[in-house]
């Protein structure tokens, strides 16, 4: 399975023939699954859908969200999305997280989609957010699969 995660950096700068180079090396790497980040307009996650080819499409629909989104070739069974509750205290898209349960085959696997805050100097914020999205994934299922993806503006 070939998973592709990618912050789009929303619709600035040359975003139109960003996404044409996205498309193209999207065609080219054939992932089964992409989880996107700042992806902002709903009709542009469709098309995105549409262009690409995908089947399913899960979207975060709250309005000051990270823009994420998930794309796959597998059946989506269930999803769902939190808003975390430890959030930068400057101005910026709120932080969520996407999850979203697939069916792949015989088996189920599922994706953990975020976006964690970007200030260099917020690190102990980025530290809590994990911390919170770890206390989710322990109340999962401990025989499911998932998978963490997003933008962590964060080093290894």
């Amino acid at each position: 399975m070939k998973i592709l995660s990618l912050n789009t950096w929303t619709e600035k700068g040359p975003w139109r023939e960003r996404w044409e180079i996205i498309f193209n090396a999207i065609a080219q790497m054939q992932p089964d699954m992409i989880a996107f980040q700042e992806i902002f307009n709903p009709e542009w996650a469709r098309e995105v859908q549409t262009r690409l080819g995908y089947p399913e499409l899960v979207y975060l629909p709250e309005s000051e969200t990270s823009g994420l989104t998930v794309l796959s070739k597998f059946r989506v069974i269930r999803s769902t999305s939190f808003k975390l509750k430890t959030q930068s205290p400057r101005t910026e898209p709120l932080r969520f997280f996407l999850f979203a349960e697939f069916q792949t085959g015989g088996s189920k696997v599922s994706i953990l989609n975020t976006h964690l805050t970007w200030r260099v100097n917020e690190s102990e914020i980025r530290r809590a957010q994990v911390e919170e999205i770890l206390k989710f994934i322990e109340k999962q299922n401990s025989e499911q699969k998932i998978i963490i993806c997003g933008d962590f503006n964060a080093g290894p």
